[in-house]
């Protein structure tokens, strides 16, 4: 704790320092060069939640090209391994 002789006259220097703050006056610019009305709304129902879902969709046929697109890529990019399972354990 401070003596209060110190206190005394730190006060009003924290008086001095304390100010009020303020919001900006400048003007906002438009973030994007398209209309709010441009843009579309997506929906969560607009893909299939899993591989069931995918091969009943009318677009089965894509889905079935982007999975295998995706496999081929994690294969290539060496994201995983297929290694043997030891024999201790059980699959």
């Amino acid at each position: 704790m401070l003596d209060p002789q110190i206190q005394k006259e730190l006060e009003p220097l924290e008086q001095q320092m304390q100010f009020e703050l303020r919001r900006s006056e400048r003007k906002r610019k438009q973030l994007s060069k398209y209309l709010e009305e441009d843009y579309i709304t997506l929906k969560d129902s607009g893909e299939p939640q899993n591989f069931s879902e995918a091969m009943e969709s009318f677009e089965k046929g894509e889905w079935i090209k982007v999975m295998e697109e995706e496999m081929n890529s994690l294969h290539e990019n060496h994201t995983y391994d297929l290694v043997d399972l030891p024999k201790e354990e059980k699959p």
